[in-house]
């Protein structure tokens, strides 16, 4: 949603990684396992790349006066997903589609609220990741 850092964050982690849109991302299922890409529909930061990486952890961004993460069960997990999906004609095919793609999600990817301030200090809690 709006103001929920996701420019921000691309602001703090810029120089370290590459961006792929600081808006919309596209999740897809590979044989080899869940992929985010980039598309052209950005936000407040007009940098965007049509590459793509492997999907390793999802983050649901907190601003907040200190840096963490807190992890995230499966329930709240898909709960969070159906509420930041964007939604196009809705079917019965859709629907069922999406909920096994997030259910997919919950089963084999971390998912997490990053809690973050504006210092840049987040970084070190993320490394904790890698």
């Amino acid at each position: 949603h709006s103001d929920a850092g996701k420019s921000t964050m691309v602001k703090l982690m810029q120089e370290h990684a590459q961006v792929l849109c600081d808006e919309r991302i596209i999740v897809r299922r590979w044989p080899d396992g869940f992929r985010i890409h980039g598309n052209w529909s950005h936000g407040e930061i007009p940098l965007v790349s049509p590459s793509s990486a492997p999907l390793r952890a999802l983050f649901f961004l907190q601003q907040s006066p200190e840096n963490r993460l807190q992890a995230v069960g499966k329930a709240e997990a898909i709960r969070r997903m159906i509420a930041c999906m964007i939604k196009p004609f809705e079917t019965k095919e859709w629907w069922e589609k999406e909920l096994s793609v997030l259910q997919d999600i919950a089963d084999h990817i971390p998912t997490y609220v990053l809690h973050f301030d504006k210092t840049g200090r987040v970084r070190q809690v993320l490394d904790t990741l890698v």
